[in-house]
């Protein structure tokens, strides 16, 4: 009797694990396919591929302007977008608390070294505390602009649904690409070529 019961705890927990990857990967799609459909280009680069550049376009809006928006930096200064207006912009969506957004910290940090102040890297902390962030910030030696949003207002007006979100905007303040999820370094890199 022992032996069937534990069997069947087995297979309960099984089924149950299974259920929950399901609810996760249907969560993950509905996500997706609700920030496709918003209207910016997407950016999709299969890390097996050989090719960085596949693409898919989704960009049939009029309207491709980034949304202005001022927000509190850590030193507690006031920064608009429109301060970096004639240059390109990657913003990024993130959280202390997000894996994705962690593993990414290190490509973006790169890219913004790399790029030597040609392109302007925001980093927009959804929904978490100065205190919280600008802890991490130090831990991991963040050199760019670290934004606060911590109402989450200005991520809803960008259609925000998870993160990391990570949005490339031209010198003429359009949105060329966004790209859901965490970004590879090819990734990273296909997004600045397209803004730059």
């Amino acid at each position: 009797m022992t032996g069937l019961g534990g069997g069947s705890v087995r297979s309960c927990l099984l089924f149950l694990a299974l259920m929950l990857a399901a609810i996760v990967m249907s969560c993950v799609t509905v996500a997706w396919v609700t920030f496709v459909g918003l209207g910016a280009q997407t950016l999709v680069i299969d890390d097996q591929s050989d090719n960085p550049s596949a693409f898919s376009d989704y960009s049939q809006s009029d309207d491709r302007l980034a949304s202005g928006f001022t927000l509190t930096d850590l030193n507690g200064n006031q920064v608009s977008l429109s301060r970096f207006r004639g240059r390109p912009v990657v913003i990024n969506f993130w959280a202390t608390w997000c894996p994705p957004c962690q593993a990414e910290i290190p490509h973006l940090i790169a890219a913004y070294e790399q790029e030597h102040g040609e392109v302007v890297f925001l980093a927009i902390s959804v929904e978490e505390s100065a205190s919280t962030v600008r802890r991490f910030a130090k831990k991991n030696d963040m050199p760019f602009i670290i934004l606060l949003d911590t109402d989450g207002e200005v991520a809803s007006d960008y259609g925000v649904r998870g993160i990391p979100a990570t949005f490339f905007v031209n010198s003429e303040g359009e949105i060329v690409v966004r790209y859901v999820g965490q970004m590879s370094p090819r990734v990273i890199e296909e997004g600045l070529r397209r803004i730059r």
